[in-house]
């Protein structure tokens, strides 16, 4: 299993970026799989890492996208807790928001990206809510759900609409807002 590192994240400048994603095929390759699983693994490390095995300091990470890998797939994780302070491990594949709150809102300290050095956090105008579609991959088992109008909100929702839009090529510097006051209620 490969392991990512710093190296391997894609930087602002790097036009790859600014691609659009492919759908995943599904069923699920077993090369998506294991990426998914690297990916979550690496977010975790940056989690509680300080160092990566080539000796490079880790920027902390909530969420990662194929994309900032250099994998122009539609698929991310997302790795943080719970109003619990339980571990939460979503990796989605395929999304598509169907719906959208008309509030909006923004992360108190604003949000920030791995593949952005440029800026270290923006304010970031987000929908309070979106109702999304797509498959859910259990990081364990390789098992997908196909999700249809799931709710996603308050600071989860931001996180997964940042990722999300990494998938149409956006970075959260393309849309940063300093005058947004508003903030999500749960998770902040």
């Amino acid at each position: 299993m490969k392991v990512f590192n710093m190296k391997d994240l894609l930087l602002e400048d790097n036009p790859i970026l600014r691609e659009p994603s492919e759908l995943v095929e599904m069923p699920l390759s077993q090369d998506d799989f294991e990426t998914l699983q690297e990916m979550a693994a690496f977010v975790m490390e940056s989690q509680t890492k300080e160092l990566d095995a080539n000796g490079d300091k880790y920027r902390p990470a909530i969420g990662l996208s194929a994309v900032q890998l250099g994998i122009l797939k539609q698929m991310f994780v997302i790795v943080t807790t719970d109003d619990d302070l339980d571990l939460f491990v979503m990796a989605v594949v395929n999304p598509r928001i169907e719906k959208e709150s008309q509030n909006l809102i923004s992360l108190t300290d604003g949000e920030g990206c791995l593949s952005v050095q440029s800026v270290d956090s923006a304010k970031v105008p987000r929908r309070e809510w979106v109702r999304w579609s797509g498959t859910l991959v259990d990081l364990e088992t390789g098992e997908t759900a196909r999700k249809t109008l799931s709710k996603i909100d308050g600071y989860l929702g931001v996180v997964f609409q940042h990722e999300y839009d990494h998938l149409a090529g956006v970075l959260f510097t393309d849309i940063t807002n300093p005058k947004i006051e508003k903030e999500p209620a749960e998770n902040v």
